[in-house]
């Protein structure tokens, strides 16, 4: 089946009364990555499925996020699949679920962890090795909160701690929080700027 905001409920119901901890429920989840598109320089946003085993809706989409998506490419250079996911980084960045709750009005909480420490070393001190670093952890940031908006029906606050960042100073754009003082939501401001900074700024995301 395919979770809807609707079904969550009834899907929560079910999962509290199944008779067997090692029981699961297997749904379609859908999921936001961020990919380059390929005749401009543009960062876009694009859905995805996934095949979920709940559990919990929000750290499943967490795994999706930073995992590669990997797509068939025509001219077969360099290879015949390609991953388009720019989260999906090498290293990879690792994400892990920390707590969830629901509040009684619906809005569901979330807190994860992201540790970019491979990735940093990798990347180096440069300028353009640290911003690589950023730009990564930023744009995982926004698919997080895009993904779990949709199956949140846009109530939600998310707190993100990210382990390993890089020094950012002198780099340009603004700041990302290594610890979420103010929970990200539908609402955020700081979400909303970091999304201007960085998605579809020449407009051509489809």
């Amino acid at each position: 089946m395919k979770l809807t905001f609707a079904s969550l409920g009834l899907l929560f119901a079910a999962l509290a009364f199944t008779p067997s901890a090692d029981a699961t429920v297997e749904t379609i989840l859908d999921y936001t990555i961020v990919y380059h598109e390929p005749q401009s320089d543009d960062y876009c946003y694009r859905t995805m499925p996934m095949r979920a085993e709940l559990g919990i809706p929000g750290a499943s989409v967490m795994q999706a996020v930073y995992a590669p998506v990997q797509v068939f490419n025509q001219n077969g250079i360099p290879s015949k699949y390609v991953n388009i996911n720019l989260i999906a980084t090498q290293p990879p960045m690792v994400p892990s679920y920390v707590s969830d709750s629901i509040d009684p009005d619906g809005t569901m909480n979330y807190a994860m962890k992201v540790d970019v420490t491979a990735l940093a070393k990798a990347n180096g001190t440069s300028t353009s090795g640290r911003l690589a670093t950023i730009r990564a952890a930023k744009l995982g940031l926004l698919s997080m909160a895009k993904s779990i908006s949709r199956i949140s029906g846009g109530k939600f606050r998310l707190r993100v701690t990210f382990v390993g960042l890089p020094s950012q100073t002198g780099l340009p754009g603004l700041t990302l929080p290594a610890t979420t003082t103010s929970p990200y939501s539908a609402a955020s401001p700081l979400l909303a700027a970091f999304e201007k900074e960085w998605i579809n700024t020449g407009g051509s995301c489809r």
